[in-house]
């Protein structure tokens, strides 16, 4: 049950589908292994298995792995003991492709300030919209685990899984084949998992009461997306006004020290799909992302349609350099900006965005921006 409250994750809450969806494959892929403990034909299943769970993410390959090698560690003889290296082996083939270099990216980065970014991953691992809630949530469950290691309610099993996914989450990079965010995936992961190893029989009121913190979380994502859909129904008609084929700059304002998650950072990408624009605010990573762009003239593509601002700090719209190099300028944001670039005008606007119609440098009798 409190299993059940780390599916809304901030993997999940980010729109990371494939990962989330390689992570239920590893679940019940694991569960198998251990239904099928003692059969000797067991290998057979596993080698497409692995695949199946590959294509869906690596990551989740890579937490499968982890959990077969933690079951088996589980049953060792000794401390000596070796055979739990290998008995994982029906799962490594998926390794053959990405020695090939199919669908790979070789980029691996631990960013700026490591120290202070492992300590968000950890504390931030249950973060969703409501940031008493989110905290509640996870003191909740580390409080159970606790006690359960503690009264030794802990199934080694999948305790071991869950504690190497934790240490995992200290020391992989945040950046792999150049995803975002495979370490912060983990931490969620290592307690999803330490509280799936927990053989704890309770009395029916803890376990409705451990049932409560899923739906507390549940009843907060279902208001907010439901919140957020009918602003989203508005921000969509501004594309009415952009035409086939247009250069379109999204310029998303976000708080410095915001706590959820925004839902319309990426929502600028719209205009891609429903009017072929070129758009500012999506991924294009060699290997990784069918997407590319044709012109390289300026770098379009995220994260420049980030702009964070503090507290007392105005959104000056005259320094966005992605305007200086599309026809339409789309901002989406709760606080208004005190200066648009020379020569825009609003032709749309909502409570929380506007799109303005750009002026091209003929229109202002300056030379065109190279930079």
């Amino acid at each position: 049950m409190l299993a059940l409250a780390l599916i809304w994750s901030p993997a999940l809450l980010m729109g990371f589908l494939n990962w989330s969806l390689s992570l239920a494959f590893a679940l019940l892929v694991f569960a198998l292994w251990v239904k099928l403990d003692g059969k000797r034909w067991r290998v057979l299943p596993f080698i497409p298995a692995s695949f199946v769970v590959w294509l869906c993410h690596v990551s989740g390959w890579g937490v499968l792995g982890v959990m077969v090698f933690g079951y088996e560690w589980s049953k060792r003889k000794n401390w000596l003991d070796w055979r739990p290296f290998l008995k994982p082996w029906p799962l490594i083939f998926p390794i053959l492709p990405m020695l090939l270099g199919m669908g790979a990216n070789t980029k691996v980065s631990y960013g700026w300030q490591v120290l202070e970014y492992k300590w968000a991953i950890l504390y931030k691992a249950m973060r969703s919209y409501d940031y008493t809630l989110d905290i509640t949530s996870i003191w909740v469950i580390l409080l159970v685990l606790v006690a359960a290691f503690a009264l030794r309610k802990i199934d080694g099993r999948m305790g071991w899984g869950a504690l190497l996914l934790f240490v995992l989450t200290l020391i992989v990079p945040r950046q792999i084949f150049g995803g975002d965010y495979a370490d912060y995936r983990l931490s969620t992961t290592a307690l999803l998992t330490a509280c799936l190893a927990i053989d704890w029989a309770l009395p029916l009121w803890l376990v409705v009461a451990a049932a409560s913190v899923f739906c507390a979380r549940l009843g907060v994502t279902s208001y907010v997306w439901h919140r957020d859909a009918q602003t989203a129904k508005q921000l969509i008609a501004a594309l009415d006004y952009v035409p086939e084929g247009a250069r379109v700059a999204t310029a998303v304002a976000i708080p410095f020290h915001q706590w959820k998650f925004g839902p319309f950072e990426h929502f600028g990408s719209y205009a891609v799909v429903r009017r072929s624009a070129m758009e500012n605010s999506n991924f294009a990573l060699p290997d990784v992302h069918m997407l590319s762009m044709r012109d390289q003239t300026y770098r379009f593509a995220d994260p420049s349609h980030r702009i964070l601002y503090g507290p007392d700090q105005d959104i000056d719209l005259r320094k966005f350099r992605p305007a200086r190099h599309a026809d339409y300028l789309w901002y989406i944001g709760t606080r208004k900006p005190v200066a648009l670039p020379d020569g825009a005008r609003i032709i749309f606007s909502t409570p929380n965005s506007f799109l303005a119609r750009l002026a091209s440098p003929a229109d202002l009798a300056i030379p065109p921006d190279e930079g």
